[in-house]
């Protein structure tokens, strides 16, 4: 096996370990931001369809990676798009899934980052590049 090969699986490995919640001895994991970040949520609401019933269980989107301060759009289950800028990554949220209703997480500004959607243990959405742009709907 290349010796390219072999450092791009090692990377990608510790970065799947790193959106899982894993971190280096010592090394703090950040579950949310500090109160400096700016959140805005638009007032425009989707015209996709809105959760109904009961959820089908809890996700949460996870944007790691790059070094300086990036602004974070999300939509969960349909609704508005809330913004925040200036975030510090590592960033994560979680939100409850309803049945065949989008949620997104993009990424904008700073260098290559990663996003990702994990419904419990299982990565259900991932991109690591410059200002990414991460979606998943259950169907089930």
């Amino acid at each position: 096996m290349s010796k390219r090969i072999v450092v791009g699986i090692c990377c990608g490995a510790a970065f799947v370990l790193l959106l899982a919640g894993c971190s280096l001895p010592g090394e703090p994991v950040a579950q949310s931001n500090s109160g400096t970040t700016d959140i805005a949520t638009s007032t425009a609401e989707s015209a996709a369809a809105q959760p109904t019933g009961p959820s089908v269980g809890t996700a949460t989107m996870k944007v790691v990676g790059g070094s300086t301060p990036v602004t974070i759009r999300y939509r969960i289950n349909g609704g508005p798009e809330t913004t925040e800028t200036a975030v510090t990554l590592p960033w994560s949220k979680d939100y409850p899934v309803y049945n065949e209703v989008s949620s997104s997480v993009s990424v904008t500004g700073g260098t290559e980052v990663g996003c990702a959607i994990m419904m419990g243990s299982s990565l259900v959405s991932y991109k690591t590049e410059t200002n990414p742009t991460c979606e998943f709907a259950y169907y089930g």
